[in-house]
Parts: structure tokens; C-alpha cells; sequence
């Protein structure tokens, strides 16, 4: 594959061409602060969206007991490949960790 002149590249490849010229010529504490700070900048802006989503709203009576209309509805209604074993494993470990 030949290398592409310069006087053919977009502006976008422009750009990127210096940006990767520029890390490839930093030191190694320079490239390690440069993708430090690379974290941190990604981390918070993680942290600000989790904080700004609504937490949730109080279940009304008609919402409750999902979890046991849900088993009820595998035991009732035939879906394949769930059987009446695997429901019963189900309703086992829903019952230990207090959902129904």
C-alpha cells in the first residue's frame, strides 16, 4: 500500500496526522499525563451523567409484586426452553433474597 501524498489528505487527516505526530514525539511521563488526564476527563463525565439520571419513582400498587407476576406468568403460560424446573430454581432464589 502506498503512502498517501499530504496534498491529497482531508482536513480531518490533517488534524489527526499532527495529533498522532504529537503523541508519538511526547516522553513517556509527558504520554502517561497526557492519558491520565484522558481518564479523569472520561471518568468524570461519567460520574456527572450517572448523578444526573432520576432516581426512581415510588412503585404504585399495580407495579408491586413484578417479580411474582412474572413467576406466575413462566408457570402458567408455556415458553420454551423454560421449564418447570427452572422456574421452580427461580421462585427458590427469589424467595431467599426477599423479592417474593
Amino acid at each position: 500500500m502506498s503512502k498517501r501524498r499530504n496534498c491529497r489528505r482531508t482536513p480531518e487527516e490533517v488534524m489527526a496526522h499532527e495529533k498522532a505526530t504529537k503523541i508519538r514525539k511526547m516522553t513517556d511521563s509527558q504520554m502517561m499525563d497526557y492519558l491520565e488526564g484522558l481518564h479523569k476527563e472520561a471518568y468524570d463525565a461519567g460520574y456527572a451523567l450517572a448523578g444526573s439520571e432520576t432516581k426512581p419513582q415510588e412503585l404504585s400498587e399495580e407495579q408491586e409484586n413484578t417479580v411474582e407476576k412474572f413467576l406466575w406468568h413462566l408457570q402458567e403460560n408455556k415458553v420454551p426452553g423454560i421449564g418447570a424446573v427452572t422456574v421452580n430454581k427461580l421462585l427458590k432464589v427469589a424467595e431467599e433474597n426477599g423479592y417474593v
